[in-house]
């Protein structure tokens, strides 16, 4: 008979007690079901025959393994010779155990019990160990002490361990293993419902992956996924940011919606909740593991084809950017709508764990996207959420910095490169990877050499260079980050932000709605729906909307809030209760709360539908103008309706 490894550790178990144990004592110890060991109990009785040794069993006490001390002794031996406890599968099937009892079960164990646990020797339990010690990491090490063996460090640095030992044990043993091979491996360790889960969801999602990934990114990928699913389910929880370094190109959020989805299907199936770090981590883990999306229904492919061509488009036009050329805008767009149609008509809500994120990094495009959606909304009778809106921003915004020039910083220090390394490396996190910086010790700065940059970052102080720059400290605080940041947006040339490449600094068409019938100065509303009602009496009585346009501004602001940034909001709504379209502008000298911000100018737009393209055209000028705090803090001391017309129109 051939002995199975689990049968071998029972026989020895039951070998080295001396006593009746229930069948649940055995089942505890080998992680199986008392039903597996009463079957393997079956099979071994006749072998124990052989050697003259008794498997007696007594109600409510359990069993025990009744005989002489010779005949036991002859049966070890014999099933030690069965099996070989230095083939390279018991070695990584006894580390495994290891592993599941210190990290998984976060048990601090001596060299003995887990010599008694595995069956085998505490010299054996040793040499594993120390393998085991060639998985540690800088965030993670197996500790021995006075009380056992345990595991210290990070969740991170403990979930590392775990997926390259894992992958080292299956590559090692299983050279050329499958996909239910490495499931049916890791099942003996990690939860089988987590197992189960894992394989269902990559198997439905490889549907999707733009290419057929190769077998190493597979297998890792379930490695990964089963590992934070299983430790998450044990309620642990990680906050990691120094392996993505690198995430401050967008780029790297270009599966982040995949990761959403993900983290809400093991919410479903698992109850775990993840955090969002853990969700930017999971997306970071696509990106690292190269997966891209494609659609292989070419029915739900062609329904959608034109909306979307169409959509890149028109979206295109208004940054300035050829969008319709890039596939791979394509493919994740057909990828995410197809979907998305058929969970909002389900009203199933998937949340954006980085909407303000999106919203406040983005206010133009996340707007534009919104505004040229409208068709689409309308087409599949569906209305979206601002979380929808914003994982199609993140889609474009990726598309565009791919399209996109580099942006251009000078970083200038006193000494040279050496001290100013970690400056670099705090401000290099902070900003999309497509810009370049350039360091520049202040000895050798010159008009030359910063003549192209953007704008200059400094550890000291500087005057007459004649560009933007912000003096930041040695150790860059995070508000100095935030401070970078904003200049990045406010002086980058790149097209990321300009947006607009084409030669026009003015508006066209809502040039023409900016009038001073529509201008009011108030400084005795106080809230955010005292605002609203004030704006849309206004362009009722003046005949440019019906009554029921209220009620459309009000569900656009049930949708989210349409605060933009540096005080500005921008109630507008698009529907057949406008006759004519119009921009009301409405200055707070003193401010009004607008969703948790102080707003001190409210700009609404009343579009018909007819006027569309030539709005959505001059938006990204308005947008520039209004996202400027000088321009904002300027416009909002005049006190005059023709002086705030002549501003806006300049």
């Amino acid at each position: 008979m051939k002995i199975k490894r689990r049968q071998y550790q029972l026989t020895k178990m039951l070998c080295l007690t001396k006593e009746y144990k229930p069948m649940s004592y055995y089942a505890q110890n080998l992680s199986v079901s008392t039903r597996t060991i009463a079957n393997d109990l079956k099979e071994l009785n006749e072998v124990f025959q052989k050697y003259h040794v008794v498997l007696q069993k007594r109600p409510n006490y359990g069993v025990v393994l009744m005989g002489k001390e010779t005949d036991l002794s002859r049966l070890i031996m014999d099933f030690d010779q069965n099996i070989d406890v230095n083939s390279i599968y018991e070695r990584y099937a006894r580390q495994a155990e290891i592993l599941r009892i210190v990290v998984l079960c976060e048990e601090i164990v001596t060299y003995e019990k887990l010599a008694f646990i595995l069956c085998t020797s505490t010299s054996i339990v040793s040499k594993d160990m120390a393998n085991l010690r060639n998985f540690e990491n800088d965030h993670c090490q197996i500790a021995s002490g006075a009380n056992g063996t345990g595991i210290k460090g990070t969740e991170y640095g403990k979930q590392k361990l775990l997926r390259d030992f894992f992958n080292s044990y299956m590559y090692d043993c299983y050279p050329n293993f499958s996909n239910e091979k490495l499931a049916s491996t890791l099942s003996n360790y990690y939860p089988r419902t987590v197992i189960a889960v894992v394989k269902d969801t990559i198997d439905s999602f490889q549907a999707i992956f733009k290419r057929t990934l190769e077998d190493y990114y597979l297998n890792s990928l379930f490695i990964f996924l089963a590992t934070i699913a299983t430790r998450k389910q044990s309620g642990k929880e990680f906050v990691v940011d120094y392996e993505m370094s690198g995430r401050e190109s967008i780029e790297l959020l270009s599966n982040y919606y995949l990761a959403v989805e993900i983290g809400e299907r093991f919410g479903e199936k698992l109850g775990i909740q993840f955090t969002k770090n853990e969700i930017d981590y999971i997306s970071y883990q696509f990106f690292m593991h190269k997966i891209e999306l494609s659609i292989n229904n070419k029915y739900l492919e062609n329904m959608l084809c034109d909306h979307v061509t169409d959509f890149t488009s028109r979206i295109g036009k208004s940054v300035g950017l050829d969008l319709s050329i890039d596939q791979n805008l394509y493919d994740a767009l057909i990828c995410h709508m197809i979907p998305m149609i058929y969970r909002i008509k389900s009203n199933i809500i998937i949340e954006n764990p980085i909407l303000n994120e999106v919203k406040s990094n983005y206010p133009v495009l996340f707007n534009l996207t919104w505004f040229y959606l409208n068709d689409f909304a309308k087409t599949f009778d569906i209305t979206f959420s601002e979380d929808e809106i914003s994982f199609i921003t993140i889609h474009l915004q990726v598309a565009i910095e791919r399209a996109s020039s580099r942006g251009y910083v000078v970083i200038v220090c006193e000494t040279g490169l050496l001290t100013s390394e970690l400056l670099v490396s705090r401000i290099r996190k902070n900003l999309p990877a497509s810009v370049e910086l350039n360091v520049i010790p202040l000895n050798k700065i010159s008009q030359e050499n910063v003549e192209s940059a953007d704008f200059i970052i400094s550890a000291i102080s500087l005057e007459n260079l004649g560009k933007p720059y912000i003096k930041v400290s040695p150790v860059v605080t995070d508000e100095e980050l935030k401070e970078v940041y904003y200049h990045y947006l406010k002086y980058s040339k790149s097209e990321i932000v300009r947006f607009n490449h084409s030669k026009r600094n003015r508006m066209g068409f809502i040039s023409g709605l900016i009038n001073p019938e529509h201008i009011h100065i108030q400084a005795g509303l106080k809230t955010k729906e005292e605002c609203i009602e004030y704006l849309v009496d206004s362009l009722y009585v003046a005949n440019y909307v019906y009554e029921d346009f209220k009620t459309n501004i009000y569900d656009r602001e049930a949708l989210g809030s349409t605060y933009l940034a540096s005080g500005v909001s921008f109630p507008h709504a698009m529907s057949d209760n406008v006759r004519e379209s119009a921009l009301s502008i409405l200055l707070l000298p003193e401010g009004v709360l607008w969703d948790a911000n102080l707003v001190y100018l409210v700009m609404m737009l009343a579009i018909k539908e007819e006027n569309v393209e030539q709005i959505i055209e001059d938006l990204p000028i308005l947008y520039k103008r209004v996202l400027d705090d000088q321009f904002v803090s300027e416009v909002v001391k005049l006190t005059g309706t023709d002086s705030v017309q002549r501003m806006f129109n300049s």
